[in-house]
């Protein structure tokens, strides 16, 4: 479900709605998001255009799942940078998600929607602890 994009500052979450984190994973052409809930449950995965509506889009879809405060985005400093500079325009803590590994890759096979949810999870968990710059 894609959520229209509204402006930029009245993108909020539904009233009552329970703290959630993003979780993206980055591409050149689009984007892999995940909104997971502070139990850990997931709320929603969604792809999006990278471009500057898509963000919009991106960022009004997750705040209609939960009340979005961090984000845990991948490449920040590369495909995930201009996401990256948008959700903290939105007052949206935004941090770099550490990839996978070695290791998990070979254990599993490489997923975008995993991607996303494993970014997600690193806030949550603490692993992602580098703001963006």
């Amino acid at each position: 479900m894609i959520i229209p994009p509204e402006s930029a500052r009245s993108i909020k979450a539904p009233k009552g709605a329970t703290e959630a984190v993003l979780g993206v994973d980055t591409h050149r052409d689009f984007h892999v998001a995940s909104v997971v809930a502070m139990t850990g449950g997931t709320l929603g995965i969604e792809r999006f255009p990278a471009t500057a509506s898509g963000y919009q889009e991106l960022h009004a879809w997750a705040a209609h799942l939960g009340d979005i405060r961090r984000a845990g985005v991948e490449s920040s400093g590369n495909y995930g940078a201009a996401l990256a500079r948008h959700l903290l325009s939105q007052g949206i803590e935004v941090l770099e998600a550490p990839g996978p590994g070695r290791a998990a890759r070979r254990r599993r096979s490489k997923s975008d929607r995993g991607d996303a949810e494993a970014a997600a999870r690193a806030v949550l968990s603490g692993r992602a602890r580098s703001p963006v710059k």
